[in-house]
């Protein structure tokens, strides 16, 4: 819901509440729940509206923490920069174990830039990262860099909570940090490096493609939707493989409210290979290993 339809009294307390935070360094965090299988409440820090006021049915994205500056307003192009952190660095591995190949990494967080800049004229740009420690709010060590030193969203992974097993519940696989104007965590996204994460997701086994999607949206400045099925709902959506992203029109209306409509693009600093190119290489390694077993 939009801040028009609260009431003074919350409006004046949520203020307060940003405004603590911001003055003690800490931007509020969008610890996604929705990015395991099961949520008890939307978990968006956005007021819900109460049983006996009426909801308009057409509105059910919800916005979160702003969002990042269009100087030219709604449907003006906009560049938002992107960088790897330690997200490459085989952290995140599969249920065997085995490192998830960088390659595989960058072709799925594209084509998740990709679906949001689809329909919204956000040039994502991707440029080199220092590499520093994986930090959890705006501490003096993390405001000493510069701000050229990395992206605005900087992908990382992190031990979060562990797998659903370890903790006897559906648990958070990711979180991405509010949009904010002060300091370098906002727009963050951090993976749950102990949980495992394969190519096909499972609500206990996620994939790549499918939880990127969701926390871009969040690191843009959505909430959570109250439509089963969108990327913004809660319990994220799981997906098959490069390739098989998609929006629903429900996430397409709460990116186009927050930049408008519009095409935007996605430029890596690198290229890799098709995601048909990538199972080939595979089996190629596959088939050289053979050989030098022989």
């Amino acid at each position: 819901m939009s801040f028009s339809r609260l009431d003074s009294l919350t409006c004046i307390s949520l203020l307060a509440l940003l405004i603590q935070q911001s003055v003690a360094g800490v931007i509020p965090q969008h610890l996604c729940m929705g990015c395991c299988a099961w949520c008890g409440t939307d978990g968006s820090g956005v007021p819900t509206i109460s049983d006996d006021e009426e909801a308009p049915p057409p509105l059910s994205f919800s916005t979160f923490g702003g969002r990042w500056p269009q100087p030219g307003g709604l449907g003006s192009p906009i560049t938002v920069t992107y960088s790897y952190n330690n997200f490459l660095d085989g952290g995140l591995k599969n249920l065997a174990g085995e490192s998830v190949s960088a390659d595989y990494i960058r072709t799925v967080t594209e084509e998740a830039f990709g679906l949001w800049a689809s329909v919204a004229p956000i040039h994502f740009v991707e440029v080199p990262d220092i590499g520093t420690p994986v930090f959890t709010s705006n501490t003096s060590a993390y405001l000493a860099y510069d701000e050229d030193d990395f992206g605005q969203i900087r992908l990382n992974h992190r031990f979060i909570n562990g797998t659903d097993a370890q903790n006897g519940r559906p648990t958070t696989k990711a979180l991405a940090y509010a949009v904010s104007t002060f300091g370098f965590v906002g727009g963050d996204i951090h993976f749950d490096n102990g949980d495992p994460w394969e190519i096909i997701g499972t609500p206990s086994e996620p994939d790549i493609l499918g939880i990127m999607t969701h926390e871009i949206g969040h690191s843009l400045g959505l909430g959570h939707s109250t439509i089963d099925g969108t990327v913004m709902f809660p319990a994220a959506l799981r997906r098959m493989g490069p390739g098989t992203g998609t929006l629903l029109p429900d996430d397409i209306n709460g990116i186009q409210f927050l930049y408008g409509a519009g095409v935007g693009s996605v430029t890596p600093l690198i290229a890799v290979p098709e995601p048909s190119s990538l199972v080939m290489l595979g089996i190629l390694a596959g088939l050289a290993s053979c050989r030098r077993r022989r």
